[in-house]
């Protein structure tokens, strides 16, 4: 008899248990949704736009002659300041060429210096003129053989004078050799153009590199944060507006920016505007290539009413009382860059969905994770 009772409470237990097995089931199927209540705030009128971060100069360095690399102090990430070495050419041939044309030069000066040996038969030729003129003023020298001395004469100074420019137009040729070829090997020493940092290495130690060829990529340590705005958003914008930037590599942390500089020609590809901002941040932390939003306030309204910018898609959001899901349709006011101003169709405290809003619909039953 016990054991019959005890069946028949077993066969009653079951379908509760079958029940409430099905009920939980049901609970953790819901989705799980993230909300955030709409509360009181600033509201903030603001112009939208992308920003990116770059070094204020960046360039290829090159090498103006060729040859081999025969040191380096080049790497990566590595600062350096205007006029420190960071390459060294071989210099050996040009060297050598130096040598030779110093030895050349020495030459030539100490012959200039000496002078000419056709002086010495100037000087004979001037003497016998001389002499020959006292003949000719005493009849004992016809007129043609004086004629043709003096011309001897006018010949040797002619010659000694050719000499003389030869002299020195071998001189200045090779004085101008010289300081090519000091030049060349100044430039065998590549040195710093600015303080910068190397972002890449090209050439390495014992790499024979052309004239022109890039060896590095440097940049300039100074970053500019530039806006790029759409021109319908340029209307009233001006230099000393207040704005808040947000880098996507640093999640939702928001920083103070002031327009510093607004370019006054559009970008040819995309119609947008550059705008240079003044953002309060850490230096080390604006990497170029870094990209995010920006948002330049124009307006701003007190005691509104704000919701997450996420949780609107378009003029509508997702509210959820008592664990169901309900669309609603809003009137927006001032957007911003993570907020944005309900004018009606959403209350102070109600819960907005601010994720998987994609997979939502009205009706649905949802899990709640408060944001």
């Amino acid at each position: 008899m016990a054991s019959k009772v005890s069946l028949s409470i077993k066969l009653l237990i079951i379908p509760f248990v079958l029940i409430g097995g099905v009920f939980m089931g049901l609970q953790f199927m819901r989705p799980v949704v993230t909300v955030d209540a709409a509360w009181i705030d600033v509201a903030v009128d603001a112009i939208p736009g992308t920003v990116t971060v770059r070094s204020k100069q960046e360039t290829q360095l090159k090498s103006d002659v060729g040859g081999r690399v025969a040191e380096t102090f080049l790497e990566i990430g590595k600062r350096v300041s205007e006029g420190d070495v960071l390459v060294q050419i071989d210099t050996g041939d040009v060297e050598i060429e130096l040598n030779r044309l110093k030895n050349e030069l020495d030459a030539i000066e100490r012959k200039i210096e000496v002078g000419s040996q056709i002086r010495y038969s100037l000087i004979d030729a001037q003497e016998k003129l001389e002499g020959s003129e006292r003949l000719l003023t005493r009849g004992s020298l016809s007129e043609a053989e004086f004629e043709k001395q003096k011309r001897n004469v006018q010949q040797i100074e002619d010659r000694m004078a050719l000499e003389e420019l030869q002299n020195q137009q071998q001189l200045d040729k090779l004085q101008n050799q010289l300081m090519v070829r000091e030049r060349q090997k100044g430039k065998m020493t590549i040195r710093a153009p600015i303080n910068c940092i190397i972002a890449d290495v090209f050439a390495f130690r014992g790499d024979l590199i052309g004239g022109g060829a890039p060896i590095a990529k440097i940049i300039s340590p100074v970053k500019v944060v530039e806006a790029r705005i759409s021109q319908e958003d340029m209307g009233g914008l001006t230099v000393g507006e207040q704005a808040s930037v947000r880098f996507l590599g640093y999640g939702d942390e928001l920083h103070s920016a002031e327009v510093v500089k607004i370019l006054p020609v559009a970008d040819a590809d995309t119609q947008r505007y550059v705008v240079h901002l003044g953002v309060e941040v850490e230096p080390d932390r604006l990497v170029p290539g870094i990209t995010g939003e920006v948002s330049i306030v124009l307006d701003q309204r007190e005691n509104a009413i704000v919701i997450p910018r996420r949780a609107l898609i378009g003029n509508e959001v997702y509210i959820v009382d008592d664990g169901v899901v309900e669309v609603r349709a809003v009137t927006r006011g001032f957007v911003g860059l993570n907020k944005v101003e309900i004018l009606e169709g959403v209350t102070e405290g109600e819960w907005v969905v601010t994720s998987n809003l994609d997979r939502l619909r009205s009706g649905d039953r949802v899990r709640i994770r408060e944001d």
